[in-house]
């Protein structure tokens, strides 16, 4: 996964662009669910849960990737907030990954 100088997004700055956003207020740290991304050319990684926000990495197609939670954004759309590595911490749309089992708890 590639990063940008954002990439090491705290979980609490993403929790609170959750908050931010109208989600959800956070419960206590869920345990992780595995996911694989789906979509082909990859996805990008966001420091909100919102078309709109900066990227911040990539997952490429194919990549596992760990699964915190998952938030519906305003407008209707679905998305993780995902470990892009070992202290980088973004959303990823939730239509570019499966996940295993029953999924993510929300945020």
């Amino acid at each position: 996964m590639s990063r940008s100088l954002l990439g090491a997004l705290p979980l609490c700055v993403a929790v609170g662009a959750l908050a931010m956003t109208g989600g959800a207020q956070p419960q206590e740290r869920a345990a992780e669910v595995g996911g694989t991304v789906t979509a082909g050319g990859g996805t990008g990684l966001r420091e909100a849960p919102d078309d709109g926000a900066a990227v911040v990495g990539t997952a490429a197609g194919g990549a596992r990737i760990d699964v915190l939670c998952v938030a519906e954004a305003d407008h209707g759309s679905t998305w993780y907030l995902v470990r892009a590595d070992a202290d980088a911490y973004a959303w990823a749309p939730a239509e570019d990954i499966r996940v295993k089992g029953d999924g993510p708890a929300a945020c």
